[in-house]
């Protein structure tokens, strides 16, 4: 990206981690920083890892909880600590080995329907209600077969 930016905080990447996952160890991104440009923030990282929490965010003061929207490069594991302040989710296709889009992966010598790819005999059982929905079985606890 190019263009002006203000640098509202700097940090040398090193926090500890208080979420969900890995509370009590320590984590380093490497030398950060907290960038803003036309009322958009945008965190810069060197180091290599997954926002496990918010616990790297804070180092910059940043408070994710009164943040309107954020976006975060990581598969899966942001959700137990981003889960719970998050209106919503929303998860992005990317250049990259992993994919939300399960049709992508060429499935060819498999003997019997895979769930999620193909549903139309899986249904998702959720506190007693079902649905077909791909929406209602990601959050169902439980995944049965008809």
């Amino acid at each position: 990206m190019e263009g002006e930016f203000e640098v509202v905080a700097t940090t040398n990447g090193e926090f500890r981690h208080d979420g969900p996952m890995f509370a009590g160890l320590d984590g380093n991104m490497g030398p950060s920083a907290w960038l803003r440009t036309g009322g958009v923030s945008v965190v810069v990282v060197s180091g290599r890892d997954q926002p496990f929490g918010t616990a790297f965010a804070r180092t910059l003061g940043i408070d994710c909880a009164k943040m309107k929207y954020i976006g975060i490069k990581s598969a899966v594991h942001f959700r137990a600590a981003f889960g719970p302040i998050a209106g919503s989710i929303f998860s992005v296709a990317a250049a990259a080995l992993q994919t939300h889009d399960f049709k992508k992966f060429p499935y060819e010598n498999h003997t019997r329907e895979l769930f999620p790819i193909e549903l139309s005999k899986w249904r998702a059982r959720c506190h007693g209600c079902e649905s077909t929905l791909l929406q209602r079985a990601r959050l169902c606890s439980g995944v049965d077969r008809l």
